[in-house]
């Protein structure tokens, strides 16, 4: 079956998928040989891209949970999850104390957690908020949650756990630093040549300057400049929709996609239209319902004899 343009778009929407997901680019031009024998250059490597980025790493060190989770004491089922150290748009922090095994577990721990508000060196700016409960039994679906509602206005938090035995003795104790800051929704379309001839390819990505994730499907537009306005160019693919979710990630660039020009192609300017949503607060919040925002990215390029 074929789809116009803005039956393709439409039919995206609906079937985008909610989950990340790591695939492969095809081409939706149905030119199986441009995609199989012309490889993809070096602008097509992953990279970083300048943007926001947490700036944690420079504060000063903590005893944290490790990144499997596991505390060194109690349980080998036992993991202990700590939140992202950047939160966008507001939302929780805190600690999830998680069972990995099909049945629960019982706990006769007593969990203090705390958030207070720090500076850039470590040092409280505002009274510390606790949670003081007795853990008891754990789903292993669920766990049990020690999490802060917090703001989107840009701060340091520390949050820390204490577990003890229920009584006076002291099992263990965890901080992690974490950077809240308002969403940043920056993203551009870059190729990787300005001029092309035809019977090549324009080789496309996203790079994400901002903070939240972009999401995006195979999918894109080209148009020709023609009297001053842009008009859906004949050369615009039309094959079979390929319903596949692709990804960049805050200061990276995504996966290429590529667009070969045929030899009937007219020299002229042209550009690639490729639309991509921002879903926040990222990572996601229980706390908070996700925002999610679009917006077309567009890039011109000329077609040269």
């Amino acid at each position: 079956m074929l789809l116009s343009g803005r039956e393709w778009r439409a039919a995206r929407r609906v079937a985008f998928p909610a989950a990340l997901l790591l695939a492969c680019i095809a081409s939706t031009t149905g030119r199986a040989a441009a995609v199989t024998y012309e490889p993809e250059p070096p602008f097509c490597e992953r990279s970083v891209v300048p943007g926001p980025l947490a700036p944690v790493e420079g504060m000063p060190k903590l005893h944290q949970p490790s990144p499997s989770g596991r505390i060194g004491f109690g349980p080998d089922s036992l993991r202990l999850r700590a939140t992202p150290n950047r939160l966008v748009g507001g939302g929780s922090v805190g600690f999830t104390l998680a069972v990995e095994q099909r049945k629960g577990l019982s706990l006769p721990w007593t969990a203090k957690a705390t958030l207070v508000r720090v500076d850039g060196d470590g040092r409280p700016t505002a009274a510390p908020r606790r949670i003081t409960r007795k853990v008891g039994w754990l789903r292993p679906s669920y766990g049990d949650r020690f999490h802060f509602p917090v703001s989107e206005k840009p701060a340091f938090y520390r949050t820390t756990i204490l577990l003890s035995n229920g009584g006076d003795r002291r099992l263990g104790k965890f901080s992690f630093y974490t950077w809240v800051e308002r969403p940043v929704l920056r993203a551009k379309l870059n190729l990787n040549a300005s001029t092309y001839r035809p019977e090549s390819s324009v080789f496309m990505r996203v790079e994400n300057l901002g903070n939240i994730a972009a999401f995006y499907g195979v999918d894109y537009e080209v148009e020709r400049l023609l009297e001053g306005s842009w008009a859906e160019a004949p050369e615009n693919p039309h094959g079979p929709m390929i319903m596949i979710g692709i990804y960049a990630l805050p200061g990276a660039s995504g996966p290429c996609g590529r667009f070969w020009i045929p030899s009937t192609t007219s020299p002229g300017t042209y550009r690639i239209s490729k639309e991509v949503s921002y879903t926040f607060p990222f990572p996601y919040s229980p706390e908070k319902r996700p925002h999610r925002t679009e917006e077309t990215l567009t890039k011109e390029f000329q077609v040269i004899p």
